[in-house]
This record gives C-alpha cells, structure tokens and sequence, in this order.
C-alpha cells in the first residue's frame, strides 16, 4: 500500500513539474494552428484535383512558403500560378514537424515567426 503512495505521488510530482516547467504557450499552439490551417487548405486543393478558391490558397501557399523558405511548384506565365504538389505539401510537413516547437504568433505584428 505505500509503495501504491510513492508510485502516485510521484507521478503526480512528474505531471506538476511537466505543467509547470513546460514552455509550450498559448502562442506556440496559435501558431501552429494557423500553419496546419493552411496545410489543411493546400490539402483539400490537392484532394479536389484544384476546385479551390484560388486567393485562398494562394495567401496558404504564400503564408507557408515565407515561413519555410520551401517554393511551391508553379505555372510561370503572365501571372505566376502557384501549384502546390504533392512533393511540396509532404516537404511542408516534414519541415513541420522538424520546427513546430519553434514556431510562435507574435502578438505585435499578428503573425507567426520562428525561434531563433
């Protein structure tokens, strides 16, 4: 029975330093958030073989593509068409997962940067 005591105690000591000491905030999951938002639109385009709302995919590929440093596939033209492929969204998501801790939303300037 007090061993079962110990056990719990200190996993509950654990879980209290975990919360406590952790540095993930309310702007890191903003953040991160609003980048799988736009992950999330550029993947809906690409399942709907491009029946999308072309400003709203663009400023996704846009928003995505100044925070990666990661260029969309395009159409060059007059205009240029941002395509986003498949290649690009799987090169956004490992690029994702390798940085999210790094991501935060700066209140001041209302969008999402990096950690140095």
């Amino acid at each position: 029975m007090e061993k079962s005591y110990i056990t719990k105690s200190l996993l509950l000591f654990i879980l209290l330093l975990n919360v406590c000491c952790s540095s993930y905030t309310k702007q890191d999951y903003k953040a991160q958030k609003e980048f799988l938002q736009k992950l999330e639109i550029i993947e809906k385009f690409l399942l709907e073989k491009g029946t999308s709302n072309g400003e709203i995919l663009d400023n996704a590929v846009e928003f995505i593509e100044s925070l990666t440093n990661i260029k969309s596939d395009f159409i060059p033209g007059k205009e240029i068409t941002l395509v986003p492929s498949e290649q690009n969204l799987k090169d956004w998501k490992k690029w994702y997962e390798k940085n999210k801790k790094r991501m935060f939303w700066d209140e001041k300037e209302q969008k999402v940067k990096l950690k140095l």
